[in-house]
């Protein structure tokens, strides 16, 4: 089987600080046949036409304005560089379209010109995308009722996808959903102790200030400390907007609560985790979130935002809180609720991976199920 991936979210050459999650799964899929990967890259810029190959990766850039500006515009330019590209589109038995939104109409318009059949996963920008061009969605199903197989990387996705689409037009295409996770090893720690501190971390781009929500976790811990209560916090991680960061703690008055670690590298995370009570980020959006496991396989419970991220996947296992993100009092009561209870929460942790449970995020587990779709699409 000769599989063609389309991606805006490939650490390639032009962008090569992008996660690496995309490329796990692309790497994980080399073993289900011939694959070769279209990385796409938005530039505000009309600039000439970038490709670039690096074995069985084509890199090419595409014009794209921020905040959805001539965004239908956007999208047919994406479809022609890769149809211009050189690329023998015919030679591929099928396409997969790393994101409904961007990569989707893609796969549908070689699905319509060379009848290559698609498979499509959602990710948190598409919920986003439907948000804000509702006059959209009719199209947007239309692609997803044309494509093979629908693949949700959360639990927390289907839900949000009855909301987008409606329950109606949902019936027409639940046949199609699929559960696949992505690719997140690590090694499991469990220890008796900790030293009394929650750890954040992510990284400070002025971008992912808001996303990853960290006011909200600082104003419930200088709420708290107001309250009596003090909870000490670390923050891992480097960027631009560190200042920024610091600046909040200044604001808020909790120097003496809260400090910044700097950069941890990513082989150091795990073993940095388990020294602490619980890990906290309460992102939204957020699509899946690789670090909510790595703290659970170091041992450690977490606190986290709902409908994002790792929501859904442990539900009833008391391996930390889903909290509503744009609620302070309920981050504040999650924070007081593990500090008051480590014990418990930590032991529910150890539970959780004595169980297997986290073994669904392995590389053989996510290869197993690749390779079971890619397999019962072949013989559709």
């Amino acid at each position: 089987m000769n599989l063609l991936h389309l991606t805006y979210d490939y650490p390639d050459v032009i962008n090569p600080d992008k996660t690496r999650a995309i490329k796990n799964i692309i790497d994980v899929t080399n073993g289900c046949g011939n694959s070769c990967c279209i990385s796409l890259n938005r530039t505000a810029k009309f600039k000439k036409m970038l490709v670039c190959r690096n074995g069985n990766i084509l890199v090419l850039n595409t014009f794209g304005l921020p905040k959805g500006f001539f965004f239908m515009f956007t999208l047919f330019k994406s479809i022609k560089i890769v149809i211009s590209a050189g690329m023998d589109l015919q030679a591929f038995d099928r396409v997969h379209a790393h994101k409904l939104t961007f990569e989707g109409p893609i796969a549908y318009y070689l699905h319509c010109k060379y009848n290559l059949p698609y498979i499509i996963t959602i990710q948190q920008t598409d919920f986003k995308v439907l948000k804000y061009k509702p006059l959209m969605k009719g199209y947007y199903f239309k692609i997803l009722k044309d494509a093979e197989r629908i693949i949700l990387i959360s639990p927390w996705m289907e839900g949000q996808m009855y909301k987008a689409f409606g329950s109606k037009r949902m019936k027409l295409v639940v046949n199609k959903l699929c559960s696949i996770p992505l690719i997140v090893d690590c090694k499991y720690i469990h220890k008796d102790y900790d030293n009394g501190k929650f750890l954040c971390a992510f990284y400070m781009r002025d971008s992912y200030i808001k996303i990853k929500n960290i006011y909200r976790v600082l104003k419930a811990i200088s709420i708290l400390r107001k309250a009596g209560v003090i909870i000490k916090l670390d923050i891992a991680g480097d960027g631009a907007a560190s200042d920024r960061v610091e600046c909040m703690i200044n604001k808020l008055d909790i120097n003496a609560q809260v400090k910044m670690l700097g950069r941890v590298e990513n082989d150091r995370i795990v073993d940095l985790m388990s020294e602490y009570r619980a890990f906290i980020l309460c992102s939204y959006p957020e699509t899946f979130g690789m670090v909510y496991i790595e703290a659970l396989s170091a041992g450690v419970p977490v606190i986290y935002s709902k409908d994002a991220g790792i929501d859904g996947f442990f539900n009833d296992m008391g391996i930390g809180i889903a909290v509503r993100h744009n609620s302070i009092q309920e981050i504040c009561s999650a924070l007081d609720e593990i500090n008051n209870n480590p014990v418990k929460f930590r032991e529910s942790v150890r539970k959780l991976q004595e169980s297997g449970c986290l073994s669904q995020f392995s590389t053989d587990s996510v290869k197993q199920k690749y390779n079971s779709l890619y397999k019962s699409e072949v013989e559709v």
